[in-house]
């Protein structure tokens, strides 16, 4: 589903301000910040997001082993599913990273005859005061919001207020005023993060933007969003007022400089907050029924038979299929909350009139990822279903396990930049800078200090910053590779081939985080920027050139897509070798290898025959399911009774292990005669090389009007190269370095 969430740059659709009475734009100046606090057949799921599902195993970057929730035996295995690798950003439950605060751009100062200074009383602020139990109270001056009167714009009404600048360290929050009533009426006050009052900072969606509902801010009517509307609702309490904070009326969206400023605090803003309140939603698709079952999970927490009976009960079915279109709502795909979650100290999360602690819904997550092969086998009575195996899929790698945890970044180390970038990159927000600025508050603070929040960058150059500080603190040239060219996109932002549009919500990822390729060995990136940082040189290997390819693979696609490439492939590589028994079986292995990126499950490692038996089986039997009419050759027939037996679940084996290391890219032959898989954007004649410092294979192309400068155009998965081969080869003289200039 598209994002329809406007972003923190963007003037926000929820709220109409003005800026000061006089319509100009007054400013203060930033200065340093204080660091703080350093079997029956089971019925068809409902039609999931295949984007969401399909090569999960393929987005994340080198990551670190998920202990088992303490409910679960250490010794429960999960052999033979990759998607239990040992390599996935674990989900924990320490998210209190010390308090600092992203760099801001400096502010200049704009005064006019008579206008006051940023220090001066024109805030909507009075200092706090002691009330009589000695507890300091925010006084709230409601004269600083002065009905403005303007022609109607048919969408706003005709009262719109004003915002007053923030002082440095400044922040604006909410006071939700008791009910008393179904109108939400509210005040808006402004506070010093350095020693807050106690607030509730909200993360929500902000859903249809055109779909709105009223607010009393200051004794003015305000259109809000539905969702808004409704996340103040949930968080309202009957018996007292108050303070939260939410983006919509705490940010001056009309602002730059103070978007600047405030998106530079908001790490602080959530970790200062008492408690996060997360609001999924209204009461819809059964989710009254999702969440009795997360309740019953909880209840058998250090039970683990209890649990896996309860995942697997034919009883629970209209549960489990109301948790999946929990786990994904819209909430859970918005870039922003990654950051949100992650710097917060206490959480709730709210559905409807429902209100849960995030440790309930973090625990069943868990237990769906740990159970993922019961889930497999519950649902495998109904693979014939497009979306079968999607189903378990969205249960263990949506919701709360699609975000991140502080214990894996801090084991990540350098790595930490390029592995959020990764995990995040099909989060949703509609403002590219926001792919960077959005992540500040979950990194490492020396890696933070880096940037600068500033909208008024052009993406170029933070995109470029992303890479320039990649390839300095790793020595590894494998970030270039995050440059997805297939499918085609159009690059509004001038980018050069080798550096990645972070805005691309792409489905695939390079091939060198997902896998343990060492194509460079032990090499470390030798690079250079040329002109202005619009070149990249790098030093590599050439291998070969690419002779031929098949089709390519598209990101949206079925069984059937991969059914006809497999056939054009094997078509393809039947005519390039003879006729000889020997030379076919080499071809064949070859072929099997590439057709899962040289990847085993544990039962057919070291057994290549096997595997060759297996996957043509695999191969042959959807063949003849999905297109009885096709008529396939004898050789293929022959694995029809192989008497291979996939369990539990043989449509997620082959997604697994085939459908999602295909996707998006198509088979090669080089003139050397290797077999390969690579980026579906490859051409004949293209170069492929082995860069220093890069765990794959690259494919170049030469710019014929440009000489001497090529094109990035994929990253290629080459059988017999992916273990330092090519660098072995130069080490004993019998190829030459190279270099290649980028553009």
């Amino acid at each position: 589903m598209a994002d329809n969430r406007p972003s923190r740059e963007r003037p926000h659709p929820d709220v109409v301000i003005s800026q000061t009475s006089d319509g100009t734009r007054g400013r203060s100046r930033a200065e340093s910040f204080q660091r703080m606090g350093s079997g029956k057949q089971k019925p068809s799921p409902p039609g999931l997001s295949r984007i969401r599902s399909i090569g999960r195993n393929e987005r994340y970057g080198r990551l670190y082993p998920t202990q088992p929730p303490q409910h679960i035996s250490p010794n429960r295995s999960a052999e033979g599913s990759q998607h239990l690798s040992p390599k996935r950003i674990d989900l924990a439950h320490a998210r209190r990273p010390s308090l600092n605060f992203a760099r801001l751009p400096p502010l200049t100062t704009v005064a006019s005859s008579g206008e006051q200074t940023a220090n001066d009383s024109q805030y909507d602020y009075v200092e706090r005061s002691p009330d009589e139990s000695g507890t300091t109270q925010a006084q709230f001056d409601t004269s600083s919001w002065t009905p403005i009167t303007r022609p109607s714009s048919g969408a706003f009404g005709d009262n719109m207020y004003q915002y007053h600048e923030l002082r440095k360290m400044d922040f604006r929050l909410v006071r939700l005023f008791a009910t008393k009533m179904s109108t939400i009426k509210c005040q808006i006050i402004h506070e010093s993060l350095i020693s807050p009052p106690k607030y509730t900072a909200i993360s929500y969606a902000w859903g249809d933007v055109d779909d709105k509902k009223e607010i009393q801010v200051n004794d003015i009517t305000v259109p809000v969003t539905a969702s808004l509307f409704g996340a103040l609702q949930a968080v309202r309490e009957r018996g007292e007022d108050k303070l939260v904070w939410v983006d919509a009326l705490c940010i001056n969206q009309q602002s730059r400089d103070e978007r600047n400023q405030q998106v530079g605090l908001m790490t602080g803003i959530y970790a200062q907050a008492e408690e996060v309140a997360i609001w999924l939603g209204p009461e819809e698709n059964n989710s009254n029924l999702a969440i009795e079952f997360l309740e019953e999970l909880r209840s058998e927490q250090g039970f683990p038979d209890q649990i896996s009976d309860l995942i697997s009960s034919p009883n629970k079915e209209q549960a489990i299929r109301a948790m999946v279109l929990l786990f994904q709502r819209d909430y859970w795909n918005r870039l922003w909350v990654v950051q949100e979650v992650y710097n917060a100290r206490v959480i709730k999360v709210l559905c409807g009139s429902t209100k849960l602690p995030w440790e309930t819904y973090k625990m069943a997550a868990d237990a769906f990822r740990y159970y993922k092969d019961d889930l497999d086998a519950y649902f495998s009575g109904d693979s014939s279903s497009p979306s079968a195996f999607d189903y378990a899929q969205a249960l263990a790698y949506e919701g709360p396990n699609s975000l991140l945890a502080s214990d894996s970044l801090k084991r990540l180390g350098a790595d930490a930049l390029l592995s959020v970038m990764r995990v995040c990159r099909r989060k949703h927000t509609s403002e590219p800078r926001d792919r960077v600025f959005g992540i500040l508050g979950v990194l490492p603070e020396n890696v933070r200090d880096e940037f600068i929040v500033d909208y008024s960058l052009s993406i170029k150059k933070i995109y470029t910053d992303v890479i320039d500080i990649l390839l300095h603190a790793t020595e590894r040239l494998d970030c270039i590779c995050e440059a997805i060219h297939f499918p085609r996109r159009t690059n509004t932002a001038n980018l050069p081939s080798w550096l990645p549009d972070w805005s691309q919500n792409s489905e695939i990822t390079a091939l060198g985080y997902s896998f343990d390729f060492a194509a460079g060995g032990n090499s470390k990136a030798r690079h250079q920027f040329l002109r202005n940082r619009n070149e990249l040189e790098i030093s590599a290997v050439y291998i070969s050139s690419i002779q031929q390819h098949g089709v390519a693979v598209g990101t949206m696609c079925t069984l059937a897509d991969y059914l006809m490439a497999f056939l054009n492939w094997r078509a393809l590589l039947l005519g390039s070798v003879s006729r000889e028994n020997s030379e076919i079986r080499r071809m064949e292995e070859a072929f099997c290898r590439t057709l899962s990126l040289g990847q085993f499950p544990k039962r057919w490692k070291g057994k290549p025959e096997d595997w060759v038996t297996t996957c043509y089986h695999e191969f042959a039997s959807h063949l003849h399911k999905r297109l009885p009419q096709l008529q396939l050759d004898d050789n293929l027939r022959s694995y029809l009774d192989a008497g291979v037996k996939i369990k539990p679940n043989p449509r997620q084996f082959f997604q697994s292990n085939f459908g999602s290391r295909m996707m998006g890219r198509c088979l090669c032959i080089t003139d050397d005669g290797d077999i390969g898989m690579g980026t579906g954007f490859m051409l004949p004649n293209d170069l492929v090389v082995v860069p220093f410092g890069c765990r794959t294979p690259i494919i170049i192309r030469k710019e014929k009007d440009n000489p001497g400068r090529y094109r990035f155009v994929g990253d290629v998965y080459v059988d017999g190269y992916m273990h330092g081969e090519a660098i072995k080869n130069w080490e004993t003289g019998k190829t030459e370095l190279h270099k290649f200039v980028l553009i």
